[in-house]
């Protein structure tokens, strides 16, 4: 028999699609220990051909994710996840076989090293990947680090993986003694600096602990007001530094500074698996020159995209792409937001608060689109990606983020997508969540 919640959960959101006429293109559900229902994310497309989501799909979708749950649990009767994590793509026919993923998450206990409660959790892997009806295939593993101390860990399972892929059915004992070495490695990096990170590691060839992607976030704030301090700059190629020491043959991404409080920011970092040599990322030099020279060009790219006196309560976020040898420095802008979180506000309020920084924007940038959060109706949040105008470009039409086009459905959460297309918005996608 099909678990009532998760059905519960479909017609909801069934309910909703109705409404604005819109189409599902995903489906997500997150089972946590201890819940009484099940969390719902779903991600709807503004198309003509949509997706209903009728009694003769919610209850073949419903039976797919109960069992898939099902399967997890029996595996895992004697080391309980933390939550299971259920998605899968949708289409007229129902779930999209090729899109399924299952991700299961697994708590760190205390008194347990991470390589014993890792080897414990793998070693259970071919198990549920054996059992008839199960299709999926673990794929990664993501580590989650916070407070110098890895918390906890998620097994992500796909059904999108050539089967030549994999070569080893069960993991070696070098694969577990590799997660040892990344955690006794790791430790005074975590000690001296206490960064949040999610380090993931691929679980398809099962004999080696292949690094393929980290993002760290540093602890300490960097100030900004006529421009960054040289101490909190080498601090920063520090840490780069001691992670790319820690992530072997990783590449740098996007460098990202986020704004908390006006001038103070959050700074995070990118690194990927380098897919050539030449790609890695070299150890940067810690010299006086090379800190000016990389803190001037910081500087630049910063002051020439930042909103310097953002609007009351906007945030600025900056992502950057830095190219960074051992001789040269360049830095590229790659992505530039304003945020700002509302008390639950009126949904008026808070949209003419959006028009106004709308109005208000030096003619040098333009909002390219954004996002608006509400939850049972009111305002809890708005992002707003900026980018240079052109002169051709002109002001865009208000803003009509309530109209009877879109209504709010007052038991969600609902974050809606609008793309600025010939000077006025047009919705893009939303992603509905159903947590309560």
């Amino acid at each position: 028999m099909i678990d009532d919640t998760i059905k519960m959960r479909l017609i909801t959101l069934a309910t909703y699609t109705k409404k604005t006429n819109h189409a599902i293109s995903s489906i997500s559900m997150t089972f946590k220990k201890g819940a009484i229902r099940p969390k719902l994310e779903a991600q709807i497309d503004n198309q003509n051909q949509r997706t209903e989501l009728s009694d003769t799909l919610i209850e073949p979708i419903s039976f797919k994710f109960q069992k898939e749950l099902e399967f997890v649990n029996e595996v895992y009767d004697n080391f309980k996840p933390e939550q299971v994590k259920v998605s899968a793509g949708i289409d007229e026919l129902g779930i999209k076989g090729k899109t399924l993923k299952i991700s299961i998450r697994f708590l760190v206990p205390k008194d347990q090293s991470l390589k014993s409660c890792f080897r414990t959790v793998c070693g259970k892997i071919p198990l549920l990947e054996a059992k008839a009806g199960f299709i999926c295939s673990a794929e990664t593993a993501d580590f989650y680090i916070k407070d110098g101390q890895f918390k906890y860990f998620d097994i992500v399972f796909g059904n999108d993986i050539p089967s030549e892929t994999f070569k080893e059915q069960y993991f070696s004992k070098r694969f577990f003694d590799k997660v040892e070495e990344l955690q006794n490695s790791a430790k005074p990096y975590l000690a001296q600096y206490e960064p949040s990170i999610k380090c993931t590691f691929s679980l398809m060839q099962r004999s080696n602990f292949q690094f393929l992607f980290s993002n760290i976030r540093m602890k300490q704030k960097v100030e900004f007001q006529k421009g960054f301090l040289a101490e909190d700059i080498a601090l920063l190629l520090s840490y780069i530094n001691q992670a790319v020491d820690l992530f072997k043959e990783a590449r740098l991404g996007n460098v990202v500074f986020k704004e908390t409080k006006p001038y103070l920011f959050e700074s995070s970092f990118e690194l990927y698996l380098a897919q050539t040599a030449i790609e890695i990322q070299p150890k940067i030099p810690l010299t006086l020159e090379k800190t000016d020279n990389f803190r001037n060009l910081l500087d630049k790219a910063v002051f020439d995209n930042i909103i310097v006196q953002p609007f009351q309560g906007w945030r600025n976020c900056i992502a950057l792409k830095l190219d960074m040898d051992t001789e040269h420095s360049a830095i590229e802008l790659v992505k530039h937001t304003l945020a700002k979180s509302f008390s639950h506000e009126d949904l008026a309020r808070a949209i003419d608060n959006i028009q106004h920084v709308q109005d208000n924007l030096d003619k040098s940038y333009k909002i390219k689109q954004l996002g608006f959060t509400t939850k049972k109706g009111k305002a809890v949040g708005a992002i707003l990606e900026i980018t240079n105008a052109q002169e051709s470009d002109d002001t865009s039409e208000g803003l009509d983020l309530n109209s009877n086009d879109y209504p709010i459905h007052n038991d969600a959460t609902i974050t809606r997508y609008l793309a600025n297309s010939n000077n006025a918005y047009i919705l893009k996608k939303e992603k509905v969540f159903l947590d309560e």
